[in-house]
Formats: C-alpha cells, sequence, structure tokens
C-alpha cells in the first residue's frame, strides 16, 4: 500500500487519480453508445434518403461493427494476458481501427453481386 508523498502525487484535488480516470471513461463510453449504438436510428432515415441504400443493408453495416467488436474484443484480451501490457495489445488495436477507418474513407457506395436478370417463364 502506497504512503506519504507517493499518495499525494496520485491525487488531484483532494480525489484519488484513477476516480478520474473512471469518470473520464464513463463519460466517452456514454457519448460512444449515445451517438453511435442507440443513437443510430436517428441516423438511419437520413442515411438512407441520402444514398438511396435500403433498410437491410444499412442495418448489416451496423450488424458488422457489432460483429467486428465481439471477434477483436477477445483478441485484445488474449494479447493483455500474453504479454501483460496493455499498450502493446491497444497499439495493434488502434492499429487496425485506423486502417478501417482508412479503408471506410474510400467506400463511396456498397458492393453488389451482378445478378442476371430473370428471364421471363410464360406458364400457358
Amino acid at each position: 500500500m502506497l504512503t506519504g508523498p507517493a499518495v499525494a502525487r496520485r491525487r488531484v484535488q483532494g480525489i484519488f487519480f484513477g476516480w478520474w480516470i473512471v469518470a473520464a471513461a464513463s463519460v466517452l463510453s456514454a457519448l460512444n453508445q449515445g451517438l453511435l449504438g442507440h443513437g443510430f436510428t436517428m441516423y438511419f432515415l437520413p442515411l438512407q434518403a441520402e444514398f438511396g441504400w435500403s433498410r437491410a443493408l444499412l442495418s448489416s453495416g451496423f450488424a458488422l461493427s457489432h460483429v467486428e467488436s465481439g471477434i477483436l474484443g477477445p483478441i485484445a484480451g488474449w494479447l493483455a494476458d500474453l504479454r501483460g501490457d496493455y499498450r502493446q495489445a491497444f497499439t495493434i488495436l488502434a492499429l487496425f481501427a485506423g486502417f478501417g477507418s482508412l479503408f471506410f474513407a474510400f467506400a463511396s457506395k456498397p458492393t453488389r453481386r451482378a445478378r442476371p436478370p430473370a428471364e421471363e417463364v410464360s406458364v400457358h
């Protein structure tokens, strides 16, 4: 347990420094979930009107972002446990996020497989 000057250095305005980190993380998490998670419905109709995309296409993009989080979460935990240093895991995940953002910057329209036109079949 830390005592003396070490504790005094870790306190900011009488509050333990760790609680400032918890407060900052809580605010950022609330903004993230509010604007992107639960607020997605607010962006849904404007995106649909602007780009002419279907509801299924917009919903699949939102769903894929959650699938990506589900895949990278255990990988981040495994990397952090493997080395014991969370900075390396966060650096690797930040690189993934950065490359993903770069790829999204070049996405102007969704790709669709070209389907041959359906042939008309007449039944007599």
